[in-house]
């Protein structure tokens, strides 16, 4: 688990984004836990992607770092098909507890990387 300070900052400098792999085969990634925090920006960066090869993510929310649920309110899943930069926006209050789901791939991805990471507002 990543813990984030009150200060904003965890192992690294204050106010960057925090690198968010993918554990295993888990196809998720590690939680962020910052029970003083807003404004969720997780930032999604592909590549090698083909033709008709994709991810599908959810980004999910946790008040108890146990039972999951999707953030979005529409409980939508976002898709990328294409290489390049993805940002996901959650304003307001968001769960103590937050982390990405990887939740299917279309095609091969036999070249296909994605690299995750997070930013969180510190409330002051």
């Amino acid at each position: 688990m990543i813990t984030l300070r009150e200060d904003g900052t965890y192992v690294g400098p204050p106010y960057q984004s925090i690198p968010l792999p993918l554990i295993g085969d888990t196809n998720t990634t590690d939680v962020i836990f910052c029970p003083w925090c807003r404004d969720l920006y997780i930032q999604a960066v592909t590549a090698g992607l083909g033709s008709g090869e994709s991810f599908t993510l959810i980004v999910e929310g946790s008040l108890d770092g146990n039972d999951w649920d999707n953030l979005d309110s529409a409980d939508a899943s976002t898709s990328i098909d294409s290489n390049g930069t993805t940002l996901f926006l959650y304003s307001g209050a968001i769960t103590p507890y937050v982390r990405v789901r990887v939740t299917s791939t279309g095609g091969a991805l036999e070249d296909a990387t994605i690299a995750l990471s997070g930013y969180m507002q510190v409330i002051s």
